[in-house]
């Protein structure tokens, strides 16, 4: 008996101890998605496993270890790209997901605590061309939501899409291993 029915992939997300704090699902049905219910809690036996998304990171408790060791972290929009990264480099298992594209203080908190050096923000293309208005707003929105909020304290830095190989709503993991390692070596660092 589950609330949200038509979900799959669901995440569990736990806090830096590692306790259970929420569950995710993700919808199927095309009809919530519209509705604006792409990601819920999920509901078992009348029980709501939700959390407060923004004053916590998915997978920092799973990678923690991977980012001290590298005092590196990789921000993403969903639980996905940091499955996926963990899959095609377990050697470099640091990233972290906001559960969209909002970034709250406590989330920023979260990392500095962490005494991390570098931050790369990975988030989904948002833009068809390069230079068009949709790409120009969200550089000013991610350099104020992210990195005015990280700067003071770390290295920022952004993979964005510069050679055209993502389709819009991608995330940097989306297109596999090289894609990824390409946009990294070709970051833009905010300064």
């Amino acid at each position: 008996r589950t609330l949200f029915p038509y979900t799959t992939l669901s995440r569990s997300h736990r806090d830096i101890k590692g306790n259970v704090i929420g569950i995710r699902g993700r919808a199927l049905n095309q009809e919530e998605i519209d509705m604006g219910r792409k990601y819920m809690p999920v509901t078992i036996d009348n029980h709501v496993y939700r959390h407060l998304v923004g004053g916590n990171l998915y997978g920092l408790y799973e990678n923690l270890e991977m980012i001290k060791k590298l005092k590196t972290v990789v921000i993403f929009e969903a639980e996905k790209s940091v499955q996926m990264l963990n899959t095609f480099a377990p050697e470099f298992s640091v990233g972290v997901a906001v559960g969209g594209s909002s970034f709250t203080r406590e989330q920023a908190k979260l990392i500095m605590d962490l005494d991390v050096e570098n931050v790369i923000i990975a988030l989904d293309k948002e833009f068809v061309k390069l230079g068009d208005e949709d790409d120009l707003y969200h550089r000013k929105k991610v350099r104020k939501v992210f990195g005015e909020k990280l700067m003071a304290k770390c290295n920022v830095s952004i993979l964005w899409d510069l050679k055209g190989d993502l389709d819009l709503k991608d995330s940097p993991t989306d297109k596999g291993k090289e894609v990824f390692d390409k946009m990294m070596a070709n970051r833009i660092y905010l300064t």
